[in-house]
């Protein structure tokens, strides 16, 4: 378990953080489940800078494709989300520590149907976290699979855009394709690229 101090981003204060591991301590690849295809969650390009947009790609051909998942406590000011747990974020350890995030953030309302996922400088705001919500599925390798739904949206969206998920741009089974967010429809069958296993 590591303490960090996090900046709020628009903020004036700053919150002292818990963050913890999910899973394996390493860097791994964040997979997609839709059948068929071998995409996973990366950066466009290598050497990314903040605003780069996030893409499918694969198979992994770089480390910067490697994300470490970690779960972000700040006590007395987050909430729990539906999955019962307090949310991750997904940190890119070797692309100068650069978190996914939804482009312009909560102020520009970057969390409706779209809206596309950027890497930006970790600050533990709601655009970087995501509650890591169990599918009850497995890939083809026996990774356990998820849905990971926005906090900004469940905060900060209105009674139409608080379950949005991280997607593939429409569906798309072509490595390249923008990573968005999108309402979650919970169906593996019709919409599996909404699922991201590992």
């Amino acid at each position: 378990m590591s303490h960090l101090l996090i900046k709020a981003v628009g903020a004036l204060f700053i919150a002292s953080s818990t963050v913890t591991v999910v899973g394996t301590a390493n860097a791994q690849s964040l997979k997609n489940f839709t059948p068929g295809t071998n995409l996973i969650m990366s950066p466009k390009g290598k050497n990314p800078v903040p605003g780069t947009a996030m893409i499918s790609y694969g198979p992994v051909t770089d480390l910067s494709q490697f994300v470490v998942i970690e779960r972000v406590y700040l006590p007395g000011w987050q909430l729990v989300g539906p999955s019962g747990d307090h949310p991750v974020r997904l940190r890119f350890p070797n692309d100068g520590n650069q978190c996914a995030s939804t482009a312009g953030g909560v102020a520009a309302g970057g969390f409706v149907d779209g809206t596309a996922v950027i890497l930006w400088p970790c600050y533990n705001t709601d655009d970087q976290l995501w509650d890591m919500n169990p599918a009850g599925q497995t890939d083809s390798e026996g990774h356990s699979c998820y849905y990971f739904t926005n906090r900004a949206a469940l905060l900060w969206g209105d009674s139409t855009h608080k379950n949005e998920a991280l997607g593939i741009a429409g569906g798309s089974k072509n490595p390249g394709a923008s990573l968005i967010l999108w309402l979650n429809f919970g169906n593996p069958v019709l919409h599996p690229d909404q699922l991201w296993c590992f």
